[in-house]
């Protein structure tokens, strides 16, 4: 049976992503290619309450796509569309859209007489922090799409070969007991945590991305998790607005204040 909510919650955040992108210009928060030297409050806010959840929640809904796609084709099926989908519109994006928007950004960091043609040599040819706010090589907004084909490869090959396997017949319900227990928010904080031991690109962690990736496949494997979230989600409504509040009232008012173990958490995690 198809979930219209993951087709509904998909197609209302990439639109979300128009709105995102733009307040980004206007945020004080962070860096981008172009940014207004006027602030803007609603910016702000509208990306201090989106980004700590907003692009999980993406490769949330990849994984649980991915439990729908594998019930109806074979692994080699599934990868073979995932080089379709990603592999290809990345590469594309990454040689036809990118360049020029690291072209503006140098233009507006100041750099003139820049012929386009030399700055996709540079492009091409110079490599650092992948952010591309100095006109350097980045895949820039489209990092979730290659993020997204690497994590659907390995994610894809985990879950055939262990989840679908007899394995996954013990490990399976054992997960289940322990995402329906009451330690199950201590432990995925701390699977949280874990993820940015790693390594990361961008400031993003691909082991994060590929921890949930995985989540969303098992919580949409057995229907029971569904119910559970249903049931809660007036919990869950008012632990979004409560933390989001708390989070807005840090980043505005007490974010230059030194708050020692709190703001390590809250800047971090």
């Amino acid at each position: 049976m198809r979930r219209y909510e993951i087709d509904w919650i998909r197609n209302i955040s990439i639109l979300l992503l128009f709105i995102y992108h733009t307040s980004a210009i206007f945020c004080q928060f962070g860096d981008f290619y172009i940014v207004s030297e006027q602030t803007n409050i609603f910016a702000n806010i509208f990306i201090l309450l989106l980004f700590v959840w907003y692009m999980p929640m993406l490769f949330f809904l990849a994984g649980a796509s991915t439990y729908f796609a594998l019930e109806k084709r074979s692994l080699k099926d599934y990868l073979q569309e995932r080089i379709k989908r990603l592999l290809i519109p990345i590469l594309f994006g990454i040689i036809v859209l990118i360049p020029p928007q690291t072209y503006l950004a140098r233009l507006w960091r100041g750099e003139s007489n820049l012929n386009y043609f030399e700055h996709l040599r540079f492009f091409f040819t110079n490599i650092g922090d992948f952010t591309g706010f100095d006109g350097g090589f980045t895949p820039a907004h489209l990092w979730f799409i290659a993020y997204l084909f690497i994590v659907s490869v390995i994610g894809g090959i985990i879950i055939s070969k262990i989840f679908k396997s007899s394995i996954g017949t013990n490990l399976l319900p054992l997960i289940k007991k322990v995402l329906l227990s009451k330690l199950s928010i201590p432990i995925l904080l701390l699977m949280g945590f874990a993820s940015d031991i790693f390594p990361s690109i961008m400031g993003k962690s691909i082991v994060g991305c590929l921890t949930i990736f995985i989540l969303g496949y098992i919580i949409y494997q057995d229907h029971i998790f569904i119910e559970k979230i249903k049931e809660n989600r007036y919990k869950f409504l008012f632990a979004f607005i409560f933390t989001g509040f708390i989070g807005i009232i840090y980043a505005l008012v007490l974010r230059e204040e030194k708050l020692s173990i709190l703001s390590w958490v809250v800047v971090d995690y």
